[in-house]
């Protein structure tokens, strides 16, 4: 193949409808290290592995990624913090149809608060595709972190309650879950537990469970 027939290929690639944004916390720091490729940038604060402004196309696609460890809602919503100026800046300059995964929520279980800055982007950029995605559950026996897979399931429901009243067009609820078991992925059909085995510290995934989900999440899209 020669480098002109390469280059549009690149070209063709990257302006795709295709395209794909994904905003989140830890775990989508971690599917974007194990699955996608990435690697953690340095940031000025207490957590060191915000990833933006980066794209691949070896899936035939555009990925671009914004994330932050400790993130929530507030700190996407705070208009001073590197992620809101990643997301400002990427999803500013992305193509009409891009499909935006948002994937918060683990770190800080409110729907309300959680819904209020999904509904604020896709109101802002009405030419993207809005998919919030189902929060994933945890190891309750490894005793690492505080969360609950019965407030991940009430948090899944009200967030999916809150997003089909809005009605809000661009904006829809996707769950990767089966009967909505937060520790149970559904990928077109197969059925992966979330356990010991592949959440190690009972909160984050190993590669092979995060690819699961990145599959799962993009099905269908």
């Amino acid at each position: 193949m020669s480098i002109s027939k390469i280059l549009l290929l690149t070209i063709l690639t990257i302006t795709t409808s295709k395209d794909i944004i994904l905003i989140g916390d830890s775990r989508t720091c971690g599917m974007a290290k194990y699955v996608l490729g990435f690697e953690w940038t340095k940031a000025k604060g207490p957590t060191p592995n915000i990833i933006s402004e980066k794209a691949r196309n070896q899936l035939g696609y555009s990925i671009k990624v914004i994330a932050e460890g400790s993130a929530s809602h507030y700190t996407f919503l705070k208009e001073d913090s590197d992620v809101s100026k990643g997301v400002k800046k990427i999803l500013g300059s992305a193509k009409p149809g891009t499909k935006v995964l948002l994937w918060l929520g683990v770190n800080f279980l409110s729907s309300q608060g959680t819904f209020e800055y999904y509904k604020k982007i896709a109101l802002q950029y009405k030419n993207l595709k809005f998919y919030a995605i189902s929060v994933t559950g945890v190891v309750e026996s490894i005793k690492i972190y505080k969360v609950k897979n019965d407030n991940v399931k009430k948090f899944n429901l009200d967030l999916k309650n809150r997003i089909q009243l809005s009605k809000i067009s661009n904006l829809r609820y996707k769950s990767i879950l089966y009967k909505e078991n937060p520790t149970q992925i559904n990928n077109k059909g197969k059925i992966v537990k979330v356990e010991a085995s592949n959440a190690s510290d009972g909160l984050h995934y190993n590669s092979a469970l995060y690819k699961v989900i990145f599959y799962a999440m993009t099905s269908g899209l």
